[in-house]
């Protein structure tokens, strides 16, 4: 089973690619999401894309700066702010920033790779 999560509209005829078996609504400030819909195929890049969906198979997270979906970068005192570049971080926080909170790896945020994509819907 595949599932996506519906950025900026609830499940509805002709808002989603067709094929759907299963969806359920969600509490949008809770989850992000409108509804989450479950196929028992992978959407292609262009239907994703196409009917703002994001894919919640994937391992990634967002970032706090550009938006774009990641599955590597900065995580900020625990989860609090992602970010998936130098560039990104340090347009929000300073290199001398990021190092105290990094503590030398004692501290609550750092830079890593997710090996699990988690949501809670």
């Amino acid at each position: 089973m595949y599932n996506y999560g519906m950025k900026l509209r609830g499940f509805s005829i002709g808002c989603q690619p067709k094929g759907v078996i299963e969806w359920k609504d969600t509490n949008k400030a809770e989850t992000g999401f409108y509804s989450i819909i479950t196929y028992d195929r992978e959407l292609t890049p262009e239907e994703i894309e196409a009917y703002d969906l994001m894919n919640l198979n994937a391992e990634m997270k967002i970032c706090s700066e550009c938006g774009r979906e990641m599955i590597e970068g900065y995580c900020i005192e625990n989860g609090l702010e992602y970010y998936c570049s130098d560039e990104c971080l340090h347009k929000n926080i300073s290199e001398e920033e990021y190092l105290e909170l990094y503590d030398d790896g004692n501290g609550d945020s750092y830079y890593t790779e997710w090996s699990e994509w988690q949501w809670n819907y």
